[in-house]
């Protein structure tokens, strides 16, 4: 199992908000079929996140998220633009103007951010102990 470093905490919480954020839009909309597969990418992702000590989970929670944004370009662009808001795949289908830039890019956005964050920092290793001493003071 791998070490929860605040790094790969951090991804977990994004990893529950994106859920939640899904069970929401569920409510709201219906199934589609983003929702019932970002989730499973999220599940695998969090799977590896934990049970990997390499960056595996956390590359592949980052790729998920921001394949999830790509895709919900359209569907991000038309709530965000003036006027009535249209449904991109389906005219007939619902249009949140307030839920999917929260749902379709700013949560994902922030986890794709973190992944990278999360990345980097464990590509540095750990922070060694000198390091670590609280602002001001010198290390000992």
């Amino acid at each position: 199992m791998a070490r929860l470093t605040t790094a790969r905490k951090v991804l977990l919480a994004l990893v529950v908000v994106n859920l939640i954020d899904g069970v929401i839009s569920i409510v709201d909309e219906g199934v589609t079929p983003s929702w019932v597969v970002y989730p499973i990418l999220l599940v695998i992702g969090t799977v590896l996140l934990l049970r990997k000590p390499s960056r595996v989970g956390i590359a592949f929670l980052g790729a998920s998220a921001l394949i999830f944004v790509l895709v919900h370009i359209p569907f991000t662009v038309e709530a965000l633009s003036p006027g009535p808001c249209e449904n991109p795949a389906d005219s007939q289908r619902e249009c949140s103007s307030v839920l999917w830039p929260i749902t379709l890019t700013g949560v994902p956005v922030v986890t794709v951010i973190a992944s990278g964050w999360a990345w980097r920092r464990e590509r540095r290793g750990p922070t060694p102990p000198a390091e670590r001493s609280a602002p001001g003071q010198a290390p000992s």
